[in-house]
Formats: structure tokens, C-alpha cells, sequence
């Protein structure tokens, strides 16, 4: 059996002007269960939500995508990327909660029935070739619950969400 083996394929025209590199490597996790918190006030881990991939260069980058299926009544639920123990891809406008994305769940009329997609696309530097570990925290505040891949009506509906790591050569 013959095997073929390349770092990088290139069309036989070169790259287009202005145009470099390709995808290495894919990382993903998918995450079929549900989590949930009634924890307030600070951020914490949504479990399971989270993936590890380990760079073959240090100047290639970390492209993230982040999907989630969030249902959060009478809820404000802030979303942030971590690298390791680092924040990255947050917003600066904000006074005090600064994240990619934000559920508001007192916009709702029927908040019990309803889930919001929450998405991210970021292409991260994080110049090294160790393990690197990226994950989703959550900060909520409100008197409800806040819960991923379900409503909070009834557990009859069930959704998936996911975080993809991918390395891209510079």
C-alpha cells in the first residue's frame, strides 16, 4: 500500500497574488449534552466546551469557530474566548462585561420556548508550538437558568454546539 505524504499542497500555478498558506490541521469538539448554570455574577467554564491543538510552527495561526445553542429567560449570559487562561477576541467597548457575543433573554416573549445562536469566527497568533487549549466561559445575570443545547420549556428539544480549531500556515 502506498502512502503520499506533503506539508502543504500548491496548484501546479502557484497561489494567487497576495495569497499564502493552507489549513494543517483540525481540531474539533462537539458537544451533544446539555450544561447549565444558575451560577451569577462571574464568569465561568461552559464544560465541554473547549479544544486542544498543538501548532507544528510558531508563526502559523489558530483559526476558532465557535457555534453554541444557548437558551437564557430573563437572562443577560456574555460569551468569551479563552486561550489557556488568557482572554482573547473581546470587545473593549464595554464598561464592565466584554466578550464575542450575548444572549438577552428578557427580549423574548416567550423565553421559555426560545434559543439564540451564539457564533465566533477568530483567527488567533498564539506563537508556539506547545499544546494549546482554547475554550468558551460564560458570565450571567438574571434568576433563571442558563442552558446550552436545550430549551428551557422542557428537555424534549436537543441541539449540538461545537468549537473547531484549525492551523493555518502563514
Amino acid at each position: 500500500m502506498s502512502q503520499l505524504k506533503v506539508n502543504s499542497i500548491v496548484p501546479v500555478g502557484g497561489l494567487p497574488s497576495g495569497s499564502s498558506g493552507g489549513i494543517i490541521q483540525i481540531k474539533q469538539t462537539v458537544k451533544t449534552d446539555e450544561f447549565s448554570s444558575t451560577t451569577n455574577g462571574s464568569f465561568f467554564d461552559i464544560t465541554g466546551m473547549s479544544v486542544s491543538i498543538t501548532p507544528s510552527s510558531n508563526s502559523n495561526k489558530i483559526l476558532i469557530i465557535v457555534n453554541l445553542e444557548v437558551a437564557a429567560p430573563d437572562e443577560l449570559c456574555i460569551f468569551r474566548l479563552l486561550r489557556g487562561s488568557t482572554v482573547i477576541n473581546a470587545s473593549t467597548v464595554g464598561t464592565s462585561l466584554n466578550g464575542f457575543g450575548m444572549v438577552d433573554g428578557e427580549a423574548y416573549s416567550t423565553s421559555n420556548r426560545c434559543t439564540e445562536d451564539v457564533t465566533c469566527t477568530f483567527l488567533d497568533s498564539p506563537a508556539t508550538t506547545s499544546s494549546t487549549t482554547y475554550k468558551i466561559q460564560c458570565q450571567k445575570n438574571g434568576g433563571s437558568t442558563m442552558r446550552l443545547n436545550r430549551r428551557n420549556l422542557n428537555s424534549g428539544v436537543g441541539f449540538t454546539s461545537q468549537i473547531t480549531a484549525m492551523e493555518v500556515t502563514t
